[in-house]
């Protein structure tokens, strides 16, 4: 498993879908996921350590993001449900989006 994604893919700014797969030893996305601003779908499999989304400012500049799909990340999981609360609840930086689908 990886444990970082490759710096380049920043300069990724016109996808309109990603999906990541197997980066279990992540544990927070970075904020310039923020730059994906043409992004519609985004799919995260089995990211196992992963704890945190991009920061908030990041996520909601997101403005196009319509579906989030997050699978085999139990950690994540947790943090992502309206009932969440706390410094850790990730609730307010995806509740915005049309779509989402958060398992273990």
């Amino acid at each position: 498993h990886m444990e970082s994604l490759p710096p380049q893919i920043q300069y990724l700014t016109t996808l309109t879908s990603l999906v990541l797969w197997d980066y279990a030893g992540i544990k927070a996305l970075p904020d310039c996921y923020g730059n994906f601003t043409a992004l519609e779908h985004l799919a995260l499999c089995n990211f196992k350590e992963l704890r945190h989304l991009p920061s908030e400012d990041a996520m909601r500049s997101l403005t196009k993001l319509k579906v989030l799909l997050v699978y085999g990340s139990p950690l994540l999981k947790e943090k992502c449900t309206p009932e969440s609360s706390g410094l850790d609840s990730q609730w307010s930086k995806i509740s915005h989006i049309q779509l989402l689908l958060i398992s273990d």
